[in-house]
């Protein structure tokens, strides 16, 4: 687990890079805030963007306008009917 400081508006990268280089997975990252609040309607289906790299390709996603942090779990499925 790392940490990354962000300011209240900052844009957020949600993505997850898979060893392997994995194409062929299907996933779902849900998002909380420190009270476990769901945020932006999770979970996000992330896209495959390149050699195992996932990311959220929707609308921008902006840190919210609450103290604390977010946390994000990601789901990582074989089968697209997850």
């Amino acid at each position: 687990m790392s940490d990354l400081r962000l300011n209240v508006g900052d844009p957020l990268m949600i993505g997850i890079l898979l060893g392997g280089g994995h194409t062929d997975k299907h996933i779902k990252v849900s998002i909380t805030d420190k009270d476990g609040t769901i945020l932006f309607g999770s979970p996000l289906t992330l896209v495959h963007q390149a050699d195992g790299f996932y990311r959220y390709d929707g609308s921008v996603i902006t840190f919210p306008s609450t103290e604390g942090f977010i946390k994000a779990v990601y789901t990582v499925y074989d089968d697209p009917s997850y």
